[in-house]
């Protein structure tokens, strides 16, 4: 079976001998069913055009560094959800071979973790700049990069500890 353009100069889809489907463009395969499932060579994008709801995978119209995307015009969150009787885990891996993953995790009793498996610190941020530290050893650091005890405060003279609010409240510098 085959399905030309107006021209025929093209196949735009068809059955293979093997029970395959295809659909091409500019005699370009681009979707192949197979017996275990299907491939699609070059940007996947799922639209909903009247929602506003956009899903891309590969080549990226919406952040053009992203391998995958997930926007949503108007109102609404972009929500991604996973769940399980075990519970739900997203984790990244720096590199294809890493098995030192940094993960956030609900497990089926509903604790959270955020996890790094590396011997590496987590690093907190606002305005682009390190703000808290956890290092691999445990110790925090708020406002510096190397902590030397369990909680290390660094403000320069401005270190201070405040306990209670404004009016009421005790100070520790």
């Amino acid at each position: 079976f085959y399905l030309r353009n107006n021209d025929s100069s093209n196949v735009l889809l068809q059955t293979t001998s093997g029970g395959n489907v295809q659909v091409k463009h500019n005699g370009d395969l681009r979707f192949e069913t197979t017996n275990t499932g299907a491939t699609v060579t070059g940007a996947l994008n799922l639209t909903g055009a009247s929602s506003g709801n956009y899903f891309n995978i590969g080549s990226s119209t919406v952040y053009a560094n992203a391998a995958i995307n997930i926007y949503r015009l108007g109102n609404g969150y972009a929500d991604m959800r996973l769940s399980s009787n075990y519970g739900a885990k997203v984790a990244l891996a720096g590199a294809s071979n890493n098995t030192d993953e940094f993960f956030i995790q609900q497990d089926n009793q509903k604790d959270a973790y955020i996890y790094n498996e590396a011997a590496k610190d987590i690093i907190f941020g606002t305005s682009n700049t390190a703000r808290l530290r956890i290092t691999s050893a445990g110790k925090v650091g708020i406002s510096e990069a190397s902590p030397q005890a369990l909680l290390h405060l660094n403000d320069g003279a401005n270190s201070t500890i405040m306990f209670g609010n404004t009016t009421h409240g005790y100070k520790i510098r």
